[in-house]
């Protein structure tokens, strides 16, 4: 008996698929059982990473190709192009829908450090869950598939969107805004304008010896347009 061939989906794809699912009348729980002690889950703090396995085990069911990212702490979390590497990355995140998002997009020193020769990791696509959790009962509110340019913006200090650390830039995560909010519907976002908000970020948080802003604007600039042969404002 031959094996059943797996599908190649783009995230699109994975997206529409995803969005046939009644998800007004789907719930779900997250059950603890250890030496005799049953209770369904309340506390949201694991949600991210389960809603991430229940997303794995979703594409076995559907036969859709896929390999699962490095690790944790690398991105992505799935390769929809197995063979390439470079691209059909996705990356999977979560939030309480009763809040605001308030996920990591992405680590800020090594996106700064590592995106003029991995310029490909630009289109990555973002598939986000937002949900809520009563009384032990999961329920997904809404999906979004974005990219990194719509899911980011520039914050009051004139900086990305982020969660503060130490070191270099006194930025540890990219975070997003509320993209979905009055506020930034209407804000055209493209991948030069995210880009202009990363140069900025740099230029204000330029130290000695650190990454030259407009030098930094201008190779990723020019390693995009090597790479896809096309300026960085196509579509």
């Amino acid at each position: 008996m031959s094996e059943t061939k797996l599908q190649e989906c783009t995230a699109q794809e994975i997206f529409e698929r995803l969005n046939l699912i009644n998800w007004q009348t789907e719930k779900g729980h997250i059950e603890m059982n250890l030496a005799g002690i049953k209770f369904f889950i309340q506390d949201k703090n694991a949600i991210g990473n389960l809603l991430q396995e229940w997303f794995s085990h979703w594409m076995n069911t559907e036969k859709i190709l896929f390999e699962p990212g490095p690790d944790n702490q690398k991105f992505p979390d799935f390769y929809l192009n197995p063979p390439s590497k470079k691209e059909g990355l996705l990356e999977v995140k979560s939030f309480n829908g009763n809040t605001k998002p308030a996920f990591d997009v992405a680590d800020f020193p090594s996106y700064i450090k590592s995106l003029p020769e991995h310029v490909y990791v630009l289109n990555k696509d973002y598939l986000v869950f937002a949900y809520t959790l009563v009384n032990g009962e999961l329920f997904i509110k809404k999906i979004y598939l974005k990219k990194i340019w719509e899911i980011c913006g520039k914050n009051p200090k004139g900086v990305i969107s982020n969660q503060p650390g130490t070191g270099d830039y006194g930025i540890k995560k990219m975070r997003p805004v509320t993209w979905f909010s009055a506020k930034f519907a209407s804000t055209v976002r493209s991948r030069r304008d995210f880009l202009i908000i990363l140069r900025d970020t740099l230029a204000i948080r330029h130290k000695q010896g650190m990454i030259d802003a407009e030098d930094w604007f201008r190779e990723v600039n020019q390693s995009y347009e090597a790479y896809y042969r096309t300026s960085i404002d196509s579509p």
